[in-house]
């Protein structure tokens, strides 16, 4: 299924033309931290928090108060280390990323929803979209490895074969060592496993099903399985531990705990309210998946 030439260069403009004015912006929001880090992976490519920043008050330390992984800050650092410090350079260096989201999306929706490209240029044109792709921020390259690990997944249940298997477990482990939210590409890619059978598996002298299993969540699991025990032992904890905890240290005082409860939703921004009425509304109609969704929506 080839996509037409009109489609595709709509969606990269999109993607790109209007992020254009802000390539010079100030580097702003969380992005000093990450730039941080990629300084410190320069110095200490082994030991990318191993150092102090005064930025939030609750400790000095990184590997304490970033709760986020470092990949995006390697790939930085490369940057660094090439073309120098400047803002046009830096925001350019992301380009790729809010391109490789647009085409993933499309792809997607190409499969199970056409026409694709309206939903796409949606996509690209909401304004959330256009303030983070404008900054150096975790979440659009995060969405970008996510999608094309869904794209991927589907390319290989339609023939695509092993190598895309392969794709989407090296793209969902990306995702995951982005930003952890990431890591919620696993249960997704467990239940496309389940309710997209694979027309290679089912060839003649085809590899079986657990080595699908094993190509598309073997991946990732074992890259943030070692990434865990890698920050256990550099750091005193998985690092991405620290990250369960939203909004500061957990009490079950009243103020407090209802503070914590309440920052929930907000902190995602409500993205739940989709999915949990798609899971009331298979679960009211008994519909395929049904208990895949249930699964999908509590990890």
């Amino acid at each position: 299924m080839k996509a037409p030439p009109r489609d595709l260069a709509l969606v990269c403009a999109l993607a790109w033309v209007p992020l254009l004015p802000f390539l010079d912006a100030a580097v702003s929001i969380d992005a000093p931290v990450f730039l941080a880090v990629s300084r410190q992976i320069l110095a200490a490519p082994a030991d990318p928090f191993g150092f102090e920043m005064i930025w939030d008050p609750t400790s000095p330390h990184v590997a304490q108060f970033n709760h986020n992984p470092p990949l995006l800050s390697y790939y930085l650092a490369v940057w660094l280390a090439i073309f120098g410090e400047r803002e046009w350079v830096l925001h350019t260096s992301l380009l790729p990323f809010p391109l490789l989201l647009g085409l993933s999306f499309y792809g997607i929706a190409a499969r199970l929803a056409r026409p694709a490209l309206g939903p796409t240029l949606l996509l690209l044109a909401t304004p959330a979209f256009l303030v983070l792709a404008s900054a150096l921020l975790l979440d659009v390259p995060m969405l970008a490895w996510m999608l094309f690990a869904v794209y991927a997944l589907l390319r290989s249940s339609q023939g695509g074969g092993a190598r895309w298997e392969l794709a989407a477990g090296v793209a969902a482990a990306a995702a995951g060592l982005t930003k952890y939210a990431g890591i919620s590409t696993a249960p997704l890619l467990a239940a496309g496993l389940a309710l997209l059978p694979s027309a290679a598996a089912r060839a003649p002298g085809r590899a079986p099903q657990w080595a699908r299993v094993l190509r598309v969540l073997g991946v990732p699991l074992l890259v943030w399985g070692l990434w865990g025990v890698y920050t256990h032992w550099l750091y005193g904890s998985a690092h991405f531990a620290g990250g369960l905890s939203l909004v500061g240290r957990r009490s079950f005082a009243p103020a407090a705990f209802w503070n914590q409860v309440s920052s929930v939703p907000v902190y995602y921004g409500c993205a739940l309210l989709f999915p949990i009425a798609f899971l009331l509304r298979a679960l009211g109609s008994r519909s395929r998946g049904s208990e895949l969704a249930v699964v999908g929506v509590v990890s």
